[in-house]
């Protein structure tokens, strides 16, 4: 089945360091500023399989000015069905071209569709971090692979990786 990415900071997710003056039916307001709209639409990822995130991850990487972790929420595209989200097609902006047709939207959002998205996301979605040297082998194996072209990389990310062996990271 289909999952949604979306992009976040983890710490603003994080379950543990909930503030105690929250209650337990609540959530800290923090995490909706991951849950940013443009036009009442929110900008998504879908994805079928754990590969997928990878690439996608690495695609998203590629579009950032230096190597360091990326954090991420995960969640079944079902959530969105259940709250009558609408999701469009909207190509993504990486230079990983088959990535980029992943890339969803989220549509017709209104304030009290977005809170209830991301109190579900609170709840039940999966949090996952990639670390810079995770990072940097998936934006590696997408280079050697051709699915993204060295030459588009911002100059700080190109200057950490290596297509001529399995250099360290500077």
């Amino acid at each position: 089945m289909s999952r949604y990415v979306r992009v976040i900071r983890r710490s603003r997710w994080d379950l543990e360091a909930k503030p105690e003056w929250v209650g337990d039916a609540d959530m800290p307001a923090d995490p909706l500023a991951d849950l940013c709209t443009q036009e009442n639409k929110l900008s998504l990822w879908e994805i079928q399989s754990d590969g997928d995130l990878r690439r996608c991850v690495s695609a998203v990487a590629a579009t950032r000015q230096h190597l360091s972790n990326l954090d991420c929420l995960l969640f079944e595209a079902e959530v969105c069905e259940n709250l009558t989200i609408p999701i469009g097609l909207s190509p993504g902006n990486t230079p990983d071209d088959e990535v980029n047709a992943w890339h969803r939207d989220a549509e017709n959002l209104t304030a009290s569709k977005l809170i209830n998205l991301g109190r579900i996301l609170w709840d039940s979605g999966e949090r996952r971090r990639f670390l810079p040297q995770e990072v940097r082998a998936g934006l590696m194996e997408s280079v050697e692979r051709g699915a993204i072209e060295r030459r588009k990389l911002p100059d700080a990310v190109r200057a950490k990786i290596s297509i001529t062996g399995r250099d360290s990271i500077r």
